[in-house]
């Protein structure tokens, strides 16, 4: 497995390599992403000046995706959960508090590390929504009383809330030398630009 991964990664290497120095070429840019959601894929939305969606990073088979875009500004859209099967959640996450980024002709990008993690907590329902008043009467058989006995009652067990954190922690030098290393490229060729999250 890590075998084609890292072979997978060297093509992707070649490919901004190559559109290094070149003027005519589409910018690079290329991105990480971990997950313990139960996707079959996810995407991430790139949209361009015009509010169009210019591309999608998709991340299926690998834990890297790369695109090449045309030089210009460029916002993250939405990340998008695909389901696997019919009986996965889907998921649609805005990315819109990530800054820009700014992409020039024949350069690669290296935008680092996106992790999206689900949580559940388990919250204790301490006052049940239910109606105060009950019929005088209950049961017949029980007498004439006004005590809420009979039946089911109220469900007052735990309520599980799900969360989705997006996090993008700042790569270290030996982080950026290891993908570099891999993509066999120079730290010229293959820019970090950050992500990070819009100042206003």
């Amino acid at each position: 497995m890590r075998k084609l991964l890292l072979g997978g990664m060297l093509v992707l290497g070649v490919s901004i390599a190559s559109a290094k120095g070149q003027e005519s070429m589409p910018a690079s840019y290329l991105l990480q992403v971990s997950s313990n959601l139960a996707c079959g894929a996810i995407n991430i939305e790139l949209v361009s000046h015009s509010g169009q969606v210019a591309e999608s990073l998709q991340f299926k088979d690998s834990v890297f995706a790369l695109v090449e875009l045309m030089p210009g500004t460029y916002r993250f859209g939405d990340l998008k959960c695909v389901s696997s099967n019919k009986d996965s959640e889907v998921f649609d996450i805005s990315l819109s508090t990530l800054a820009p980024i700014e992409l020039k002709p024949g350069q690669g990008y290296y935008g680092g590390k996106l992790i999206v993690k689900q949580s559940a907590d388990k919250t204790v329902q301490s006052t049940p929504d239910v109606i105060d008043n009950c019929p005088n009467v209950i049961s017949k058989a029980r007498g004439d009383n006004d005590d809420c006995t009979d039946g089911v009652g109220v469900n007052t067990s735990p309520v599980e809330t799900k969360t989705i954190n997006v996090y993008a922690p700042a790569q270290a030098t030996a982080d950026l030398e290891r993908v570099r290393s891999v993509l066999q490229v120079s730290d010229e060729q293959l820019l970090y630009i950050p992500l990070i999250s819009k100042t206003n």
